[in-house]
């Protein structure tokens, strides 16, 4: 017979293989128009904060306030303009702006954790549910930070806007007063010649008279 030999007549046998199909796979993998908008405009911020072009970095975080997908999403948006107001100096609103995200964070974490009790067991295993804990509370107090840095430059700034108004007051003060008295110094020769000149005709004039006196009285002896 000059069949060929299968597997089984050489004694060994074919591996089973088990394959795992994801149905998800064939499920609907559609890019929703916010998801769409949110990468693009992502990468666009990514790229302005590389270039250090933090004016247009933060437009791009008002625009993507307006397609956040998730609320989440939407909070680390707030961060980031935050952020950006920071990086532009612009200390007061970046204070207001982060101290909005913690407070909208703890809010979050908080109706997360209710949730959480609510359900009895979270989708989300312990570990990953602690690596996520562990995660947000190194951003709270990395935004904690720098909003404190703010609050320091915003009381730095106002201290020195303080100084610089008093110096700058006190150099025109300084100014008026140098120019009052150079006024007065420049009056002063003219008022003392006038008087000068007033004083000497009047004596001359007595002098005459006492002169015109005595030749009178020569005259009549």
């Amino acid at each position: 017979d000059d069949s060929p030999e299968t597997s089984s007549e050489k004694g060994t046998a074919t591996p089973k293989t088990s394959i795992t199909i994801d149905r998800g796979f064939f499920g609907d993998q559609t890019i929703r128009p916010r998801q769409f908008f949110t990468r693009v405009l992502t990468n666009l911020k990514q790229i302005y904060f590389n270039k250090e072009e933090y004016s247009n970095a933060l437009l791009i975080v008002n625009y993507q306030q307006h397609c956040s997908p998730t609320d989440e999403v939407k909070r680390f948006n707030v961060r980031d303009g935050g952020i950006c107001l920071f990086l532009l100096k612009r200390y007061n609103e970046s204070a207001e702006t982060l101290s909005g995200y913690l407070a909208e964070c703890l809010a979050a974490e908080t109706a997360e954790d209710e949730s959480e009790k609510d359900k009895g067991k979270g989708k989300a295993s312990p570990q990953a549910h602690a690596a996520k804990k562990l995660a947000a509370a190194k951003d709270r107090a990395q935004v904690s930070a720098m909003i404190e840095t703010a609050q320091t430059q915003v009381k730095r700034l106002a201290v020195e806007k303080m100084v610089n108004q008093a110096v700058r007051g006190n150099g025109e003060e300084d100014e008026h007063m140098t120019d009052k008295s150079k006024k007065k110094n420049d009056q002063v020769p003219f008022e003392g010649d006038s008087f000068r000149i007033a004083d000497e005709v009047s004596r001359r004039s007595t002098d005459e008279d006492d002169a015109s006196d005595d030749e009178s009285f020569g005259e009549s002896n």
